[in-house]
């Protein structure tokens, strides 16, 4: 899964392509949002993943643009504590 910015448009799809079917890759980009609504935007889906899955976050140009990357930091570190705890339990 990836969850991103602008940034990240296209980028599930060019993975897709690159694993072919051996994996399933889902997108979640939110132009112009800042980390916590990056963080947010997938957190349904995230609820299903398993041991192996893997989340990718691509983000945070926005947050910096508004001199704000300690709330960038502590967002991506909450979501980062929290996903872990919801895969291993």
């Amino acid at each position: 899964m990836i969850l991103g910015d602008s940034h990240a448009r296209n980028c599930a799809a060019g993975l897709q392509r690159q694993l072919g079917r051996k994996c399933t890759v889902t997108g979640h980009v939110k132009p112009g949002a800042g980390m916590r609504l990056i963080v947010q935007s997938g957190k349904e889906e995230i609820e299903k993943l398993h041991g192996e899955d893997v989340v990718v976050v691509w983000g945070g140009s926005n947050d910096i643009s508004i001199q704000n990357s300690q709330e960038t930091l502590r967002q991506l570190s909450k979501f980062a504590k929290k996903s872990v705890r919801m895969l291993i339990w």
